[in-house]
């Protein structure tokens, strides 16, 4: 097993990562609410993640 240091170790950096959603998403989505199909996300994302995802292709209303 490999000892660690534990003292006065310094964070360089954070990092985010984004999957950007393909740009005909949205327009998918709305295609499929006119033929009556309803669109469902399955993600392992937080809640609060799947929500935003879900605001941005349009899956969801502001206010749902």
């Amino acid at each position: 097993m490999f000892e660690c240091e534990k003292e006065n170790i310094i964070l360089i950096a954070v990092i985010g990562v984004k999957d950007i959603p393909r740009k005909e998403v949205p327009e998918a989505i709305r295609k499929c609410h006119r033929a009556g199909i309803t669109v469902r996300m399955v993600t392992g994302d937080n809640i609060i993640t799947a929500r935003a995802i879900a605001k941005e292709i349009g899956l969801t209303k502001d206010n749902e």
